[in-house]
């Protein structure tokens, strides 16, 4: 996301919430938990100031679900947390693959500036990481 935008870093500091699934937009599972935390990774290793809210009692936090953000809920969030920006995305199981979009957010407005998407093969792997809330 950076190499495509590298102003990206001018909306620092971020916070990543946990990606769901596009068929059920309040339930995740193991693999969109995963997913969000890989790529808070990914762009802190890039140059991105990731927040890390699970040290904070302020974020709402499921214990199966893990940090959902609903678009409401946005701004609120990321004012408490001073973050300009939010790391968000979905997933959706097809035959074969499993389908991820990633988008970092402008938390003021909501705008997208940045955006990944990808696949991952639909194997015994994934499918484990699947089978909690909204997989398998």
């Amino acid at each position: 996301m950076i190499a495509s935008n590298p102003e990206l870093t001018r909306y620092s500091p971020m916070i990543a919430a946990t990606f769901v699934s596009i068929d059920n937009l309040s339930q995740s599972s193991t693999l969109g938990r995963i997913s969000s935390e890989i790529m808070a990774s990914a762009l802190s290793r890039q140059g991105m100031q990731v927040r890390e809210v699970k040290m904070r009692d302020s974020m709402f936090i499921e214990e199966s679900v893990g940090e959902l953000i609903l678009s409401r809920q946005v701004q609120r969030l990321s004012a408490q947390h001073n973050a300009r920006s939010i790391l968000m995305g979905t997933y959706a199981q097809g035959q074969d693959y499993v389908y991820v979009s990633a988008r970092v957010v402008r938390a003021g407005d909501a705008m997208v500036l940045g955006s990944a998407d990808f696949r991952l093969p639909l194997n015994n792997n994934t499918r484990s990481l699947l089978e909690g809330q909204g997989g398998w």
